[in-house]
C-alpha cells in the first residue's frame, strides 16, 4: 500500500511540474515582474530545438587572423530575484566565449585575445560572455560583452552589445551572419568606445 501511495505521489509531483513547462518564446509574453516569486516557477524550455543549430564552434578568417566563437546550450538555468534568494523562473539558454587567434592551425599559432579571462580586477573567470536565445528557427539574439574595451585591471564591466546570429538558408557548409550593435548602455555612457571584436562578418560552422 505504501509503495502504491509513493508511486501516486511521485506521479502527481511530476504532473504538476510538467504543467509548468512552456515554450521559450512565452517568456517574452508572460508577466515577468516577479515581485513575488512563484511557488512553482515555470520552465521556459527550447521545446522546438531552435537552439541546437547554433551549438558548436564558428569561425571567421581574415588574413592571418581567425575569430572563433564557441556556443553551448545550458538547460533549465535558474533565474533568481535581485537578492539571489528565490527562483523566478527556469530557462534554457545559449552561452558562449570567443577568441581571436593569429596563424590559427600552424606551429606559430598565438592568441591575440580571449574572453576566457578574469572579470576585471576579480579572481573569477567569466563563465560566459554571450547570453542569447532563439525564439524562431535559424536566428539567435541576445547580448555579449567585449572584454577588450576596458583595461584588464578595470573594476568596470566592459562594453556590452546586442548580438544576432542568423543562419544563411541552404548554406553548405553552414554559415551565419554575425552582427553586433550598440546597447543602450553604450549609447548613454558618453564613453568613446568602439568594439574590438568583429561586428559584421560571416561565420562558418565547423
Amino acid at each position: 500500500m505504501k509503495t502504491k501511495l509513493f508511486i501516486f505521489l511521485l506521479f502527481l509531483a511530476n504532473t504538476i511540474f510538467a504543467q509548468q513547462i512552456t515554450e521559450y518564446k512565452n517568456l517574452y509574453t508572460d508577466n515577468t515582474s516577479f515581485d513575488f516569486p512563484p511557488a512553482n516557477p515555470k520552465y521556459y524550455k527550447d521545446i522546438n530545438h531552435y537552439f541546437d543549430s547554433f551549438v558548436g564552434t564558428w569561425k571567421y578568417t581574415n588574413g592571418n587572423k581567425t575569430f572563433i566563437v564557441t556556443l553551448w546550450k545550458e538547460a533549465m538555468s535558474e533565474f533568481k530575484d535581485y537578492e539571489d534568494l528565490n527562483v523566478n523562473y527556469y530557462a534554457d539558454n545559449i552561452y558562449g566565449h570567443y577568441k581571436m587567434v593569429q596563424d590559427y592551425g600552424t606551429s606559430n599559432q598565438s592568441i591575440i585575445y580571449t574572453s576566457e579571462i578574469n572579470m576585471g580586477v576579480s579572481s573569477t573567470q567569466w563563465p560566459t560572455v554571450v547570453f542569447a536565445d532563439a525564439v524562431e528557427p535559424n536566428k539567435l539574439a541576445g547580448h555579449l560583452y567585449d572584454i577588450k574595451t576596458e583595461p584588464a585591471n578595470s573594476e568596470f564591466f566592459p562594453l556590452r552589445g546586442f548580438i544576432s546570429l542568423t543562419i544563411n538558408s541552404g548554406s553548405n557548409p553552414v554559415t551565419a551572419h554575425w552582427k553586433v550593435t550598440d546597447s543602450e548602455e553604450r549609447l548613454s555612457s558618453g564613453k568613446n568606445y568602439s568594439f574590438v571584436i568583429p561586428t559584421d562578418i560571416t561565420l562558418t560552422k565547423e
